[in-house]
């Protein structure tokens, strides 16, 4: 059997590569893998690099887009909206007001937005005191993700100024927009739906998804704490901000 093994193989060297050669080769082909990974890595293009999926899809203020000039004639501002095959640059807004704040045109909303030290309910009372308050679960406006938003719709005195912030915002419907602008930017949402909850429910205050979206919610019905309501939205926008002087 091992005879037979061996004049099989003496047969194929006519035609095939012989061992010796393939023994060469391997050093070879050895140092260029090598040399080829080295690159990569110098280069910033090594394969096992992983992009960071929270931004790897979102424009940023920069980027070219194209302008939806549907949302851009109901909302009365510059909107972006995304495309793979861009046409015309990022269109920059001016703002009067400095620091981050949450704007609902349709609900003449404009409040302060701040993000909580943290989930404890202490912490997000406080932050509610200087406006409506981020719930810090990880996700930022802009990224993917949901940014979830809580306001008070009523209260007594002493809750603040911005005590009656969302006392409308079931009066939001589908297509309405929401605009937030933070950290220099401003991110522009629709609605595309809203429930009412129980307050035990707290899936939307999770961080996880594969797209931008945010939810805002509040106490309701109002005067009384026993559900929560929620508009949910999805981000149609990007602008850079630029402050006017």
């Amino acid at each position: 059997m091992f005879s037979k093994s061996k004049t099989l193989i003496h047969e194929d060297k006519g035609t095939g590569i012989s061992s010796n050669l393939i023994l060469t080769m391997i050093p070879i082909i050895l140092f260029l893998a090598f040399i080829s990974s080295a690159a990569a890595f110098l280069f910033g293009q090594n394969p096992s690099t992983k992009t960071n999926e929270r931004h790897a899809k979102l424009p940023v203020a920069g980027d070219r887009l194209i302008t939806n000039s549907q949302l851009k004639a109901a909302a009365g501002i510059p909107l972006i909206a995304f495309a793979s095959k861009p046409t015309n640059p990022l269109v920059a807004v001016h703002s009067n007001e400095s620091g981050n704040w949450i704007r609902i045109p349709s609900l003449k909303i404009n409040v302060p937005v701040s993000e909580a030290l943290s989930m404890k309910d202490q912490d997000i009372l406080n932050t509610l005191a200087t406006g409506v308050a981020i719930y810090p679960n990880g996700v930022r406006p802009g990224e993917n993700g949901n940014v979830f938003i809580a306001g008070h719709s009523t209260g007594e005195p002493w809750k603040g100024p911005y005590r009656f912030a969302f006392m409308n915002i079931n009066k939001l419907k589908a297509s309405d927009t929401i605009i937030v602008d933070y950290n220099n930017s401003r991110y522009t949402y629709v609605v595309t739906e809203s429930r009412i909850i129980n307050p035990q429910d707290t899936h939307f205050i999770e961080s996880s998804g594969t797209t931008p979206t945010l939810s805002l919610m509040a106490c309701w019905p109002l005067w009384t704490a026993k559900n929560r309501i929620i508009i949910e939205t999805k981000l149609v926008a990007i602008n850079p901000l630029i402050l006017n002087k």
